[in-house]
């Protein structure tokens, strides 16, 4: 039977403490970014359900169309998930 050897580390104490501040800098530049994407995510959505809501649910293309005939009463719009073109993917929070 072949015995495994264990391999010594051939960085020294101090360069293995760098990698370990650096690793460590870039797991908390990784979570802050996942937090703004997120935020973002939910800015987005939120902007879009606006967006849609007074625009009677059409689309970019239409807007004008619709507010150059709009009418004074105005019915509350539901947002359906097929209107969306940016936030199909994403959380539900605003509903």
């Amino acid at each position: 039977m072949a015995r495994i050897q264990k391999s010594k580390s051939k960085l020294s104490k101090a360069a293995l403490l760098t990698l370990q501040k650096q690793l460590s800098a870039l797991l908390e530049r990784q979570k802050q970014l996942i937090r703004r994407k997120n935020e973002l995510d939910n800015e987005i959505y939120k902007y879009e359900t606006e967006y849609l809501e007074s625009g009677q649910g059409y689309p970019l293309t239409n807007s004008l169309d619709f507010y150059m005939g709009q009418r004074h009463e105005k019915k509350k719009y539901v947002v359906q998930a097929k209107d969306r073109v940016f936030s199909a993917l994403l959380p539900r929070i605003y509903r």
